[in-house]
């Protein structure tokens, strides 16, 4: 299956489709080939699938990182929302970032591991994650709601109806005032409990790998063949943000009224949206497990 309503430019050139998808059919019988343990069940590690400068730990894969917590928070549950005093003057970016510093410090204080990443020619305007750095674009998609999320979750095995209609309508009116990601990724840093890694060179990746196996992730720089890249994102790992999400309202004495399938699905489509805008509709996809 390739991807429906696919927007961006990452995906694979068009005389290595035969080989890549069948690699793909390997991997559905042998996962083991790609896949490693995980050193966490909390998803904090991005989908970028381009190698990493140096060891780093392999962390569950979601968009962004920690980003995907934020993002269902902000759009669904308001678990972590900051206080009216906190942000007087309404500022929507001032909001969102101190949104995303309670999230993080609440993760942090909970054991949890809080990061998202950086590339090695990021800049003053891109921190070179894709996720946060055209997080305006992708909450756009998921505004839209095009046909290819909803297909995109159906093959994750996510109802699609589990995703709230008021999620994509939030979506779509903070779509346009989100902060960027020159923002949001130092807040992360900054509750980090190692330095986020730097990813190295350009996008190579040519196969979206969804995950289900527990306790099983796609390591950094790794794909289908040799010496390419895919996408990685573990849907096992989705059940956990809604797990966290609900331990912190009830500390806080707040009735969470969203389910886990809601805020599995939301966190799920998120991700589709961003695999949306980044790759190609040529870009073949296969689920694990």
């Amino acid at each position: 299956m390739t991807l429906l309503n696919a927007v961006g430019t990452i995906g694979p050139q068009p005389d290595s489709l035969p080989s890549v998808e069948a690699a793909l059919a390997d991997l559905r019988t042998d996962p083991g080939s790609v896949l490693c343990a995980s050193a966490n069940n909390y998803p904090a590690q991005c989908i970028d699938g381009r190698p990493a400068v140096g060891e780093h730990l392999s962390l569950p894969r979601t968009a962004g990182g920690t980003l995907t917590t934020w993002v269902v928070d902000f759009l669904l549950t308001g678990v972590l929302a900051p206080s009216a005093d906190d942000a007087p003057d309404g500022n929507i970016r001032e909001v969102l970032c101190l949104w995303l510093d309670n999230v993080c410090r609440t993760l942090a204080e909970a054991g949890l591991p809080v990061s998202d990443h950086r590339d090695s020619h990021g800049d003053a305007t891109r921190t070179g994650c894709g996720a946060a750095d055209a997080l305006g674009a992708v909450l756009t998609v998921l505004g839209d709601r095009p046909e290819g999320l909803t297909v995109l979750l159906s093959e994750w095995g996510i109802d699609p109806a589990d995703l709230p209609l008021s999620v994509v309508l939030r979506a779509r009116e903070v779509a346009g005032v989100v902060p960027a990601g020159t923002e949001l990724v130092p807040i992360i840093e900054y509750y980090a409990q190692a330095a986020v890694p730097v990813l190295d060179g350009a996008h190579g990746e040519v196969a979206v790998i969804a995950n289900a196996i527990e306790g099983e992730t796609l390591p950094w720089g790794t794909g289908p063949l040799d010496r390419t890249q895919a996408f990685g994102v573990d849907l096992w790992a989705l059940p956990r943000i809604a797990d966290f999400l609900v331990l912190s309202a009830s500390r806080a004495g707040y009735m969470l009224s969203a389910s886990t399938k809601q805020i599995v699905a939301t966190a799920a489509a998120f991700n589709a949206a961003a695999l949306l805008v980044l790759c190609s509709p040529e870009m073949p996809t296969v689920v694990l497990g």
